[in-house]
């Protein structure tokens, strides 16, 4: 019986440590790493320009797809299909909409057309850990999952949730009872409690 706790022991501390589950594709923001027009070379978004970002919310094969392109918000619809033997599924976006253009930058321009132009031709996704693929024939654009962190608790007494976690969007600017005209879009993500 002795000479088995040890070969026991051994052996549980060989097994493989758990991999963390991968985040779920609807409910998850994913932000943009790289844009890859067909034909071209992957692009990733210099330091300078925000990060496009992708939401999908909902249930079932019909989800509501939000975010930013970068400089604007992004609306649409997404409709899911069963995943192939090749773990990917597909993913059809429709009525994809960027928002006004009038802010964006030179730079921050031309990464919205590429991103909006290969969201509204993604027809496949794959799913790897944290790292979300969009296929748009040639085409790809490539996510990273925003970091998961707990939420701020809830003012159960007025109702409302105190979380900021998550992309926001400035649309209006107010000050001493002013609204001030905003000359550039601004995005703000919160991670964290």
């Amino acid at each position: 019986m002795s000479a088995l706790l040890p070969l026991t022991l051994a052996v549980l501390t060989s097994l493989p440590a758990p991999t963390p589950a991968s985040p779920a594709l609807v409910g998850t923001t994913w932000v943009l790493q790289t844009v890859q027009p067909a034909g071209s070379a992957p692009i990733t978004p210099g330091a300078r320009l925000t990060r496009p970002t992708l939401t999908l919310t909902g249930s079932g094969a019909d989800l509501t797809v939000g975010g930013t392109t970068g400089c604007s918000p992004l609306t649409g619809a997404a409709r899911l299909g069963t995943a192939g033997p090749l773990k990917t599924a597909t993913f059809l976006l429709r009525g994809v909409q960027g928002g006004s253009s009038q802010n964006c930058t030179d730079a921050a321009l031309s990464l919205r057309e590429d991103y909006l132009n290969l969201l509204r031709a993604t027809t496949r996704y794959s799913l790897s850990g944290d790292t979300l693929t969009l296929s748009a024939g040639k085409g790809r654009l490539t996510f990273r999952a925003l970091k998961a962190s707990t939420p701020a608790p809830a003012n159960t007494a007025a109702g409302l949730n105190t979380s900021l976690n998550g992309a926001w969007t400035v649309t209006r600017l107010t000050a001493s009872g002013r609204d001030l005209p905003t000359t550039g879009l601004l995005n703000v993500t919160f991670d964290g409690p």
